[in-house]
């Protein structure tokens, strides 16, 4: 059916189209496309372009930068307020905790451990954290100093607190669009968010009544956000989650909202409006079993596909190889059965034109034609030989090329 090289050729195409085929399949990614356009395709983040915290800590642990990358300016005397006045909020001692858990109908209850300090529950923690929040600017690149007090204020409401209680206390049904429309009413709110991690990096912290000694930056988006990200603060990253400007992970983000950090997408041009994300402080779960398992699904069906492709590719080969023999042998078997015989003419008549200018045997395939000597016995013209020795009209021409 196929020879040698037509065999090889069809192999080769056979081998280019399953290339192809996973080519197809790693290109629906939109993660292999980054390095390209800076966003994914089908709505994905935009990754920003510039660090709330200015440059992040080195691998080491090192700060590349002394302090944070806070805009420098006048501020009023009634926002201005001193780490010792945030200390001072800071340091009331906590709550007494009943000794005896709550009970239901004889039942404990199932709540979180009480805060080891003062939160959002309390009521003048919430009157000084409004007051503070009016230092608060939206929408800025940069963090200022008039906005550090409440700043700190929920990462100590954070770390007052437990992960187990702040998940109990959170809303979860807050979208992008609320932040956005009325950051007002969302400032100083517990809210929890499923995010999708594209970048975590670590800054140093600048001195703090806390003791908190870096900060993570975590920056992902929501399924409902889509491309537009959300920036989280937390001190305590989860152990083993990767640290990096190339992250795909996905997390649940406990926090506070403290203001609309602004930012400029990857690629920006010079007159681009900047863009908002909105700014979380509190803690993060890493879900890192739901990753690798779809990093795990997604290896697993390439793999598949692989093999599949291999074994049709294979078994493709050995059908066109031994249907190309069975031809072969065919075609092989049919010449050999085609062998003609020698023509059978008269021995003088042989010989006359032999004499007269020697013998050509002709063995075309027999022809019909109106000369009637087309029916001969063994293939060709009639006689099987003609005269080639003269050709000026002489008898030994032409003579005895048909036998006569």
């Amino acid at each position: 059916m196929f020879r040698g090289a037509e065999l090889t050729r069809l192999l080769t195409s056979a081998i280019f189209l399953v290339v192809l085929g996973m080519l197809i399949m790693q290109a629906r990614e939109p993660r292999n496309w980054r390095w390209l356009c800076g966003e994914p395709a089908a709505g994905g983040p935009v990754a920003p372009a510039n660090l709330i915290h200015g440059r992040p800590a080195d691998d080491a642990g090192g700060a590349s930068s002394g302090h944070w990358f806070v805009k420098k300016g006048p501020q009023s005397a009634a926002k201005k307020k001193t780490p010792d006045a945030v200390a001072a909020n800071t340091a009331r001692p906590a709550e007494p905790a009943s000794a005896a858990p709550q009970r239901v109908n004889g039942k404990p209850l199932d709540l979180p451990p009480p805060p080891t300090g003062p939160t959002d529950l309390d009521e003048d923690e919430r009157g000084a954290a409004t007051e503070e929040f009016q230092a608060v600017t939206d929408r800025t690149l940069e963090l200022h100093p008039e906005e550090m007090n409440a700043y700190w204020r929920l990462f100590s409401w954070v770390q007052n607190q437990s992960l187990a209680g702040l998940s109990k206390r959170a809303v979860k049904d807050v979208v992008y669009n609320d932040f956005i429309q009325s950051p007002d009413d969302f400032r100083g709110r517990l809210v929890a968010m499923e995010l999708n991690v594209r970048r975590v990096l670590r800054s140093p912290a600048t001195k703090n009544p806390l003791g908190i000694k870096n900060v993570y930056e975590v920056v992902g988006f929501t399924t409902e956000s889509q491309a537009w990200l959300y920036f989280g603060l937390t001190a305590d990253l989860p152990k083993g989650m990767p640290v990096g400007s190339a992250v795909e992970d996905e997390a649940t983000f406990y926090g506070y909202f403290l203001k609309l950090q602004g930012y400029y997408r990857a690629g920006a041009k010079p007159d681009e409006r900047a863009l908002a994300a909105p700014l979380l402080i509190g803690r993060l779960v890493w879900h890192s079993s739901a990753a690798a398992e779809a990093r795990g699904e997604s290896f697993s069906q390439l793999f598949w596909v692989a093999i599949i492709g291999a074994g049709v590719l294979v078994a493709g080969g050995v059908w066109l190889v031994v249907r190309f023999n069975r031809g072969s042998s065919a075609v092989a078997a049919a010449a050999r059965g085609r062998v003609l015989p020698l023509p059978s003419v008269p021995i003088d008549q042989w010989l006359r034109g032999a004499a007269e200018g020697g013998l050509e045997v002709d063995e075309s395939e027999p022809e019909a034609d109106n000369d009637g000597y087309g029916d001969g016995q063994y293939g060709g013209r009639l006689g099987g030989f003609r005269s080639v020795g003269k050709s000026d009209g002489s008898p030994g021409g032409n003579g005895f090329s048909n036998g006569r």
